[in-house]
């Protein structure tokens, strides 16, 4: 049947792991949306230490591509509403 506890250590898991490419990505996006990383890249970082240089530039690059997307949105819908001809601001 399924195990209820992790397999290794407190977060890497049956679901949460790089044992295929579909978990990876799982794990990946869970991480890019800030969700505990920093748990996953120390549990990592027992089998090897670069995950530390891998996690830190891959949430520095996730969250500068956010960022920029948030900026687009807000400056698309700006540009759009606000900057009508009609617009009688």
């Amino acid at each position: 049947m399924f195990r209820s506890t992790p397999i290794s250590g407190g977060v890497i898991d049956r679901y949460n792991n790089f044992t295929n490419f579909g978990f990876a990505m799982i794990t990946l996006f869970r991480c890019s949306t800030g969700e505990e990383w920093y748990f996953f890249m120390f549990e990592t970082a027992e089998v090897t230490p670069w995950s530390y240089l891998f996690f830190i530039t891959f949430i520095l690059i996730t969250s500068f591509i956010m960022l920029n997307l948030f900026i687009l949105i807000v400056l698309q819908y700006f540009e759009d509403y606000h900057m009508k001809e009609d617009n009688p601001l």
